[in-house]
């Protein structure tokens, strides 16, 4: 399923605004290549509501600036295993 905004007009729209950073979901649909797409713009990424170690290793994985969660202590300890 493509995005919706699609990636270069989020990437526009961060440079209109200047936005140091994006906050999103954990949309499947996001990689690698976007996350670092954003670091080379100097923008960092977030991403919430994430409450299972294996989304949260994945976007960890993938780069991204930190992870919101409801259960950080739950979470903290399944990624420390």
């Amino acid at each position: 399923m493509p995005a919706s905004p699609s990636f270069d007009s989020v990437f526009a729209t961060l440079a209109t605004i200047k936005a140091d950073a994006l906050s999103t979901n954990p949309w499947p649909g996001i990689d690698a290549n976007f996350i670092s797409r954003l670091r080379n713009a100097d923008c960092a990424h977030h991403v919430w509501t994430v409450n299972d170690a294996p989304t949260a290793q994945k976007f960890l994985s993938l780069g991204t600036s930190s992870v919101t969660t409801d259960r950080p202590a739950l979470l903290r300890e399944e990624l420390n295993r």
